[in-house]
């Protein structure tokens, strides 16, 4: 049950299934796999596994031979979704790198600045900063992902807080 699910496929569209159905293959990586399988008796890969829906998620895919009742060498393929894991050290280097950025300098413009070009595109389209200097709001910072959004950028830096937009 918990392959089907993951697989977004029937039972019978799991066990018994291809390699070549699930996995994108378009280097040869599976015949690489299952050699090292077969002379070493095990191997692993990261790899994109495709669900019955077309969609894909990223697995580390184990190759293990064993020889069944009648002698006959075969591979057990199994899956792990490392998709979680994949997140979790993305979300760890983003702060790695928003560290080392808040410990570059002393200047708060300067500090906010690159915390805004790390934001984006990592995790943002879009990013404004605006700080508190001598009791006062001030635009410090606007940063866009798409070259296509610069315009808006530039109507952004012209248009302090409390402001209206210009048209």
């Amino acid at each position: 049950p918990a392959a089907c699910r993951a697989l977004g496929r029937e039972g019978a569209a799991v066990v018994g299934a291809r390699l070549t159905d699930l996995l994108d293959d378009g280097e040869g990586r599976l015949d690489a796999l299952l050699s090292t399988c077969a002379r070493e008796g095990a191997g692993s890969a990261e790899w994109a596994v495709r669900r019955g829906d077309g969609s894909t998620f990223v697995a580390t895919v184990i190759a293990s031979r064993y020889r069944d009742e009648e002698g006959v060498d075969c591979a057990m393929i199994s899956l792990l979704d490392v998709t979680t894991r994949r997140r979790g050290e993305a979300a760890m280097a983003f702060l790695a790198e928003a560290s080392a950025a808040l410990g570059r300098s002393l200047d708060p413009r300067e500090t906010v600045a690159s915390l805004a070009r790390l934001v984006v595109p990592a995790r943002a389209d879009l990013c404004v900063v605006d700080l508190v200097e001598r009791d006062r709001l001030r635009r410090v910072e606007v940063v866009v992902a798409d070259p296509a959004l610069e315009p808006v950028a530039e109507a952004l830096r012209g248009v302090m807080p409390g402001q209206e937009a210009r048209e």
